[in-house]
């Protein structure tokens, strides 16, 4: 039993490189975005209601469907009176899209406001979080293969492991992609094992109006059981405990408004790319803006441990409860 940086980790067998690809989502549609800036806009408390010291989280998906219209607004979650709905509503009726053209199609996002009384902060809210694309696991199913990269001679005959993180960009369907090593596994053979190796990838799915797409894929080169870490499931009190810099952070999110308890699984990437964030089990959007701020944390991890720990996955316990760490 090894441990790495205070989170419990285990032995697992030797295995051959393993693969795990994810097509990146397109430069986001909501980069135009004009809305208000935060707290200069309309966006207040109901009235009386932070006299009364009442709170209230409220989510909303937004949809846009011209450039020059105000979005359809959904309430999501609304955790307190229909005044605190009725305030964010006005709010983000504001909003507009200049940059959508006339024959898109319509594009979503959702955005969480917390209503936090007697404490100076008044009004929390987050970016607007864009939908994902519905086409994105299609686009990586008909990815075009051929076996798995060749290890490196010298590299398993020197025990040498490690996991190597690429980023691929595809800007035809019949041409090969270039190729970026976000990650190296600390081994330049590895490296270059799967840049040969990805050279032989086709996407021939790809439409010119998709184009270019971009793909980040791990390789996980294993030899010896016995000297590797491997993540292990933690709660989230633990969990909290290894995150670098956590007395950095500046986030606060009410847990019970996300259908606690519940699991979601870690996969670490930072600080090579954004982590990858799911649910376990039933999903709620209600969850989104935790599961966008996991995407963004580094653990605490000795310097032997990162070259096999990244890309490894954990499920972490969320309880009930309010993470205030503002």
């Amino acid at each position: 039993m090894l441990t790495a940086a205070g989170l419990p980790c285990e032995a697992q067998e030797a295995r051959p490189s393993e693969q795990r690809i994810a097509i990146e989502p397109r430069a986001p549609a909501f980069a135009c975005l004009n809305q208000p800036a935060q707290g200069l806009g309309p966006l207040s408390y109901p009235k009386d209601a932070a006299d009364r010291k009442e709170a209230a989280v409220v989510r909303v998906k937004l949809t846009f469907k011209s450039a020059d219209a105000a979005p359809s607004v959904d309430v999501l979650y609304n955790s307190g009176r229909a005044a605190f709905a009725g305030v964010v509503q006005d709010h983000v009726k504001t909003y507009r899209l200049p940059c959508l053209t006339a024959s898109a199609a319509p594009v979503s996002a959702t955005q969480e406001f917390q209503f936090v009384p007697g404490d100076g902060r008044k009004v929390i809210w987050s970016e607007p979080r864009p939908d994902a694309d519905e086409g994105d696991e299609a686009m990586a199913a008909c990815l075009k293969t051929k076996g798995r990269p060749e290890y490196p001679y010298r590299a398993l005959r020197d025990g040498v492991q490690g996991t190597v993180l690429a980023r691929m960009t595809f800007a035809g369907p019949d041409a090969a992609p270039q190729t970026e090593i976000v990650f190296d596994g600390g081994s330049a053979a590895l490296a270059n094992a799967v840049k040969a190796y990805v050279r032989g990838y086709r996407l021939p799915c790809l439409e010119a109006i998709r184009a270019p797409v971009t793909a980040t894929q791990q390789f996980t080169f294993l030899v010896d059981a016995e000297s590797i870490y491997v993540l292990k499931d933690a709660s989230l009190k633990q969990f909290l405990g290894v995150i670098d810099g956590l007395d950095t952070q500046r986030v606060r999110f009410d847990l019970n408004t996300m259908g606690c308890p519940f699991d979601l699984r870690f996969t670490l990437y930072q600080p090579y790319q954004p982590n990858a964030v799911g649910e376990v089990g039933t999903s709620d959007p209600n969850r989104r803006e935790l599961l966008e701020w996991l995407k963004t944390i580094s653990l605490k991890l000795p310097p032997e441990a990162k070259r096999l720990v990244i890309g490894d996955s954990m499920t972490v316990a969320v309880p009930c409860g309010v993470l205030d760490l503002l």
